[in-house]
């Protein structure tokens, strides 16, 4: 008996330090900061794709265990609390029975009312929480001594498209109307996101139009139409704990409640008839046409190739081309509310934020791009004090907070 533990442990000894040699030699982009860290990131997002990856494969229910389980692990990663919180009141109560959480800057407010953030949080529709992004958005408030309201909205699975983005519409309805019971300055109301909360709010930003004074979309999602951009296709292998395109297919599937059996189908992207392919929303998403080439971010182009699955597109055809879903598919978007956009090089998703940005900006809607050529999907979140926190993060934090409030000058402290 005592062998044989000897011989277990030996063992367990052997495979986690292999394990640690394979993380920590795995080859990530040579540009990106922080690398020790970001490798451990990396490897702690693969560990959970894999896990998705059984979840889906074995019919397993992802329930509130399971959730609160991710959540935890996310708030030890970015920090659940920071020392940096003097001044900014944090409390929860509801607007129109959604929960929400209120970051109010106390005594910033120069006309008794404050330019006001609603801030949608990411996790792919289905993850995470406004606890986790808890110590992000005290700094966000002390930074720019914005009021932030921060919805706790229904999540997939099992509340599907659309009730996640009609929990954000609903909350930004009541903030427009007054009866949010907060000092708001209907004059500076914004909306912003990140990740599929970035998708969120700019759906919230197109319904309500000229009533938004600014968006801020952090690496959106922006659309389901073409899942081979370019971005898509550079990052198949690359941090793919952090980004990756089959990830953010399976969280588009579990926002439609749509089978992950046609994952593999919308990884070739042969989800998209030839009708629609071939029409005006195609341009839309394509490369050529709305990634500036000053940016010089890649040498590929969208693909010209095209298969067809006929399940996957008679399945996902009432969907595909829904705004609401897909915001960047919208063909009128005069009148949209100013935006700030946030792309990563190392992100599936970047293509998209950047092409949006670029038809926004041929709309004359004024446009600020930050387009950060060495980080990832999610970099900002490790802004905070944690034992992940990232020099990209703090400069991105800093960089957006400080465009914020020189848009508000005179309405800030």
């Amino acid at each position: 008996m005592v062998r044989f533990s000897i011989l277990v442990c030996s063992l367990l000894v052997v495979g986690v330090t292999y394990r640690v040699h394979v993380v920590m030699n795995r080859p990530i982009p040579i540009d990106i900061k922080d690398q020790t860290k970001v490798r451990i990131l990396d490897e702690i997002g693969r560990i959970s794709n894999h896990m998705l990856e059984i979840f889906l494969y074995f019919g397993i229910p992802i329930g509130a265990p399971v959730k609160f389980l991710v959540d935890s692990v996310f708030c030890c990663l970015v920090g659940s609390v920071t020392s940096h919180n003097d001044g900014v009141k944090i409390f929860d109560k509801t607007i129109n029975d959604i929960p929400v959480r209120v970051f109010k800057p106390e005594g910033r407010a120069l006309r008794g009312t404050y330019p006001t953030l609603m801030y949608i949080h990411g996790g792919g529709w289905t993850w995470l929480s406004v606890n986790s992004y808890t110590a992000f958005l005290i700094q966000l408030a002390n930074k720019t001594g914005v009021l932030i309201i921060a919805p706790e909205y229904r999540k997939a699975p099992r509340h599907h498209f659309p009730a996640p983005y009609k929990d954000c519409e609903n909350v930004m309805y009541h903030i427009l109307l007054g009866k949010s019971g907060l000092p708001v300055d209907h004059h500076h109301v914004m909306v912003g996101g990140d990740g599929s909360g970035g998708n969120l709010a700019a759906a919230v930003a197109q319904k309500f139009r000229k009533k938004i004074f600014m968006q801020v979309l952090i690496n959106p999602a922006l659309q389901l139409l073409d899942l081979r951009t370019p971005s898509y296709r550079e990052n198949c292998d690359v941090i793919n704990g952090m980004t990756s395109p089959k990830r953010q297919i399976q969280h588009w599937l579990l926002y439609t409640r749509i089978s992950a059996t046609y994952t593999s189908n919308l990884i070739k992207n042969s989800h998209v008839s030839p009708e629609v392919r071939h029409s005006k929303l195609s341009n839309y998403v394509n490369s050529m046409s709305y990634l500036p080439p000053s940016l010089n971010i890649t040498n590929k182009k969208t693909s010209k190739k095209h298969v067809y699955d006929f399940d996957s597109i008679e399945i996902l055809k009432v969907i595909l081309t829904n705004t609401t879903l897909s915001p960047m598919l919208q063909t009128h978007l005069n009148g949209i509310a100013n935006a700030y956009v946030i792309a990563s090089q190392y992100d599936v998703l970047r293509d998209e934020g950047i092409m949006y940005a670029a038809r926004l900006s041929e709309s004359d809607i004024k446009v600020k791009l930050k387009y950060y050529p060495s980080t990832f999907h999610g970099f900002l979140l490790f802004s905070t004090e944690g034992p992940f926190q990232l020099e990209d993060g703090v400069r991105g934090l800093q960089e957006l907070s400080d465009f914020i409030r020189f848009q508000l000058r005179g309405y800030t402290s």
